[in-house]
């Protein structure tokens, strides 16, 4: 259970780079304009971001359909 439990924190955080990778301008921008890595932090994660084309690859890959379903929901 141990194992299952950090590979979905490791699947979460490798999802989130490449959301960030694909919106990397835009990430660059908010965190240039904010005036502390608080702000910087809360900035990020307050708003949706769009997958580009994570979304894809992961249908590609089988990563959305053999998903937990309490993680379906968004990346």
């Amino acid at each position: 259970m141990f194992d299952l439990a950090k590979a979905r924190e490791r699947a979460h955080i490798l999802e989130g780079l490449t959301v960030a990778l694909a919106n990397i301008d835009e990430v660059i921008a908010l965190i240039k304009a904010c005036t502390s890595i608080a702000e910087a932090r809360a900035e990020l994660t307050a708003r949706p971001w769009r997958p580009g084309a994570v979304m894809g690859l992961l249908e590609r890959a089988g990563g959305v359909s053999t998903r937990p379903p309490e993680t379906a929901g968004g990346l």
